[in-house]
């Protein structure tokens, strides 16, 4: 989808044929430039600007793209891959992707790292801080003791050099060990050398990717990453030296692009603790960690399904694999983001839970194990309640599909020309027969959110699906511009529609809404806060220099070639100056952020006297031309 900054290095040619049970690589290359310029939020591990001298914003950004397979599938003769790719100024340099970009952005997964975007994730001095929906533990076990703990490096994002050795580079161990004796660490895998700023980096002992496993049966362990430890009272260094909370590791429930709970699997974020620096971006190392759960907690429940018949809604899932397993909970509620009631008074010791009252059209649930340790994380899934007497389909018999609401990282608030991420939306046959066929799914921004009459279409998509009835499937939808044109409250609406093979009984029921979103027209506003001090004299044929800051004070980036003019004024206003120079320099400069232009001119031959010095700078689009002069402070004299 973007020919720009991807490339197909080996597309096979029209007509090839993958024969049954085989497979065909294809290598697809990143090959952008420089940063994308359209990021809404701060995508590094940085918070003002990099030892570059450069704001984030030029410093790193994430592009997404998509890859279309087309064939003679019947069932899907058009197969989308999303595509992300991270742009970096230069290696290190406070230039990487910060754990949200990582987890989010690159990778795509709908786990809350920080309730709002952060580059970094410090505690509180000797206190631990907690952020988004991390998970304080420091000890793990197997959620299924019969099957091996797998452990895949999806980041490293470190100091390359080893600073004793500036020859040889720097890997990164990843080792798990017994409470009983944690300085005895088993050692998993350690990334290859030269692998310290990549996504998933390869195994230094093999040509795959940093991963292993291992089986600790019943057995309580801990995670030891390169000499941090996950149980904070064992980095001694960083509390004993310097003062600091042993905190080093960040554990997060790992959901997919839906925002659902993916049972028992976790991402582990790792910042380097044991030294004196100390930048809290738990990104130095990231790894997806499958078959475990907090010792203080029942392993999560998996499979959960939901149907729907004669106004009651069935639960039903797969049996917990743990020795003081006590039973389940319930949960039911009539919105997605809503507050949850428990429906049972005491543990449910079966596998399955029927709702026979349930109180909306269509119901939000989720269930968890308890056991001696305590309750797991929550699995959820939804279901549209038919509450025709018989099972009958509501409306009447056949599929029915409808769509929940569109969610994603989406910013209350965004301006024009910005990009949305991918969105995500799940496709459910509420109907009481099976929905096999085509169907096309749109997205508008609408100023209402039931109603896309006159909206405007920013995606389409189309799908071909074969659900029985009460089964769903997600589908994550790609970014999309905001166009610069809309002013004012708009929500995203996802409309599915019916292409080819499907007949609904209900065709009323086939849209689904985000939250509001305030979109303001983008605008850009260089206000010069140059007011310098100048040496007392200037000589005519020498050169000389002078540094303009400039503020963006608009909403979007100002992107170009700006054009400083330098006058010389008699007088403190600046009016009726000698031009100096005319310089042009090329700037992308942030909403909010500040640049600094080192302006390089000859000083040419003035009438004696005393000068102020002026700066002016201006660029195609500037939506206010009152503050782009500045006056120096003091003068020269020639």
């Amino acid at each position: 989808s973007d020919a720009t900054n991807w490339q197909l290095v080996n597309a096979p040619p029209a007509g090839t044929t993958v024969a049954p049970g085989h497979n065909v690589d294809v290598t697809i290359q990143f090959v952008a430039q420089s940063a994308p310029g359209n990021q809404s939020v701060d995508e590094t591990n940085d918070v003002t600007s990099t030892p570059d001298n450069l704001p984030p914003s030029q410093t790193g950004g994430v592009y997404d793209g998509t890859l279309t397979i087309n064939s003679n599938d019947p069932t899907t003769p058009a197969s989308t891959v999303q595509l992300a790719g991270y742009w970096q100024y230069e290696s290190e340099h406070e230039e990487e992707p910060n754990l949200q970009t990582i987890v989010n952005r690159m990778f795509g997964y709908g786990t809350d790292i920080s309730n709002t975007p952060l580059p970094q994730y410090p505690n509180n001095g000797s206190t631990v801080t907690a952020y988004g929906e991390e998970v304080m533990s420091g000890l793990w076990q197997a959620a299924d003791p019969s099957q091996p703990v797998n452990v895949l490096q999806l980041a490293a994002y470190h100091t390359q050099l080893n600073p004793s050795d500036s020859s040889s580079f720097l890997t990164q161990l990843t080792t798990w060990y017994s409470p009983s004796d944690p300085a005895k660490f088993n050692t998993l895998f350690s990334h290859a050398d030269k692998q310290g700023q990549s996504v998933l980096p390869q195994n230094a002992a093999s040509s795959g990717p940093a991963q292993g496993s291992f089986a600790p049966g019943n057995n309580t362990f801990g995670f030891d990453l390169d000499g941090e430890y996950s149980q904070d009272s064992l980095n001694t260094t960083d509390i004993n030296s310097f003062g600091r909370s042993g905190h080093a590791i960040r554990f997060y429930p790992a959901r997919d692009a839906s925002g659902n709970l993916i049972p028992n699997t976790w991402i582990m974020g790792m910042d380097y603790q044991n030294a004196q620096f100390d930048n809290s971006d738990f990104q130095d190392g990231v790894w997806l960690v499958q078959n475990v759960r907090p010792a203080t907690q029942a392993p999560a429940v998996t499979n959960l399904k939901a149907s729907s018949s004669a106004g009651q809604v069935t639960l039903q899932w797969t049996a917990v694999k743990d020795t003081s397993l006590q039973g389940y909970n319930v949960y039911r509620s009539e919105t997605a983001g809503g507050s949850y009631i428990k429906l049972n008074s005491s543990p449910v010791t079966g596998t399955s839970f029927v709702d026979s009252s349930p109180a909306g059209a269509k119901e939000y649930y989720q269930v968890s194990a308890v056991d001696s340790a305590g309750e797991s994380e929550k699995a959820a899934t939804s279901i549209a309640v038919d509450s025709s007497p018989s099972g009958g389909g509501g409306t009447g018999d056949g599929p029915d599909l409808t769509v929940s609401a569109v969610t994603g990282k989406l910013a209350s608030s965004v301006v024009g020309n910005s990009r949305s991420g991918p969105t995500r939306v799940t496709v459910t046959n509420s109907g009481n027969q099976t929905a096999k066929g085509t169907i096309e799914i749109d997205e508008f921004l609408s100023t209402s959110a039931t109603d896309v009459t006159g909206a405007t279409e920013v995606v389409h998509v189309t799908r071909n699906v074969n659900l029985k009835a009460g089964k769903s499937t997600p589908v994550v939808l790609p970014g999309f511009k905001y166009p610069s044109s809309l002013n004012g409250q708009y929500f995203i609406v996802a409309q599915v529609k019916d292409i080819k093979g499907i007949t609904e009984s209900d065709t009323t029921n086939n849209t689904g809404a985000s939250s509001a979103i305030n979109i303001a027209p983008a605008f850009i506003d260089l206000h010069n806060l140059f007011a310098g001090s100048l040496p007392s004299t200037l000589v005519p044929g020498k050169r000389t220099r002078l540094q303009v800051p400039v503020i963006n004070d608009g909403n979007s980036i100002a992107k170009g070639v700006a054009t400083f003019t330098i006058t010389a004024s008699t007088n403190a206003q600046g009016t009726n100056g000698t031009t100096l120079a005319t310089i042009k320099r090329p700037i992308a400069l942030a909403a909010g952020k500040t640049g600094k232009y080192n302006l390089s001119f000859l000083v040419p031959t003035l009438s004696s006297g005393t000068y102020f010095v002026v700066t002016n700078v201006s660029l195609s689009g500037d939506a206010n031309a009152s503050n782009n002069t500045g006056v120096s402070t003091g003068t020269f004299t020639v």
